[in-house]
């Protein structure tokens, strides 16, 4: 039967993955669907390796396909909303991952993928319910605690994002990104010493951090900020340009990211 002889295609496309030679993966399940063309599995696979060559086009055909096979798979519906996060198609991401998120509502990472959608659509007060579905799943991922603080720092509630921020030292206090952020909402608090105290500890735990790099080229200038905002009395702005960074950083944590590199999130192949 056809089918029988195209999963031994798909397993040795699966090898191939493991051995990174996906444009080999690519050719050898185009002769397992070229035997059975209805094997969901199959389209869903290529289109996660063209997705890592930047194939999108032709990877959203792929993913359209095993979901008209193969309508209640989460997996295809989480990586075509992936897919559409990269191509900047956000309200159709949305859908796609919404579609996921309800046939399996325990996946950590739709959630994720969820917040970046909404994040990208401007919609970032919608996300705390992202995360707070992500920290029932993991209440030990430093990186959604930090998240969330961004988030919650982003509309306002900088007292509340500080406690999440210091959830997340709790659990990796070598984040020195996790120690810039409370730096700068300890500054529109007015907690002055604190705030650069916390940059001093940012700058200690993660000198070679890209990201850290370029927000401690700007300490002189928060730092000229908090100076400034003490000398003005109760009236000077408070927000020292916090909100625009803090947006764009809640973006650019996950930029583009297509998690567990696309192959690698698909399910196990049929034993």
């Amino acid at each position: 039967m056809p089918g029988a002889r195209a999963w031994p295609l798909l397993a040795q496309a699966w090898f191939l993955v493991s051995q990174g030679r996906h444009s080999d993966a690519i050719s050898a399940v185009g002769q397992a669907l070229t035997l059975s063309p209805g094997l969901a599995d199959g389209w869903k696979l290529k289109g996660a390796l063209l997705a890592s060559l930047y194939r999108d086009r032709e990877a959203l055909e792929c993913f359209d396909r095993a979901l008209e096979l193969g309508p209640r798979d989460n997996d295809s519906w989480q990586l075509k909303a992936q897919l559409l996060t990269r191509l900047g198609h956000n309200e159709d991401a949305l859908i796609a991952v919404n579609r996921a998120l309800g046939l399996n509502p325990s996946d950590a990472g739709a959630w994720q993928d969820k917040s970046l959608v909404l994040t990208r659509l401007g919609r970032v007060p919608e996300t705390l319910e992202c995360y707070q579905r992500i920290l029932e799943i993991n209440p030990l991922d430093a990186g959604v605690w930090r998240m969330r603080g961004l988030a919650l720092a982003t509309v306002g509630r900088y007292d509340e994002a500080l406690i999440s921020l210091a959830h997340a030292l709790r659990i990796n206090p070598r984040d020195g990104e996790a120690w810039y952020n409370p730096a700068l909402y300890l500054a529109v608090l007015r907690r002055y010493d604190e705030a650069q105290e916390a940059m001093r500890k940012a700058a200690e735990s993660r000198p070679q951090s890209t990201l850290c790099v370029a927000h401690f080229r700007s300490y002189k200038s928060v730092r000229t900020g908090i100076a400034r905002t003490r000398s003005s009395g109760p009236t000077a702005r408070q927000d020292l340009g916090v909100r625009p960074l803090l947006f764009q950083l809640i973006v650019n944590d996950r930029r583009n990211r297509i998690p567990r590199g696309m192959a690698a999130n698909l399910s196990s192949l049929p034993s």
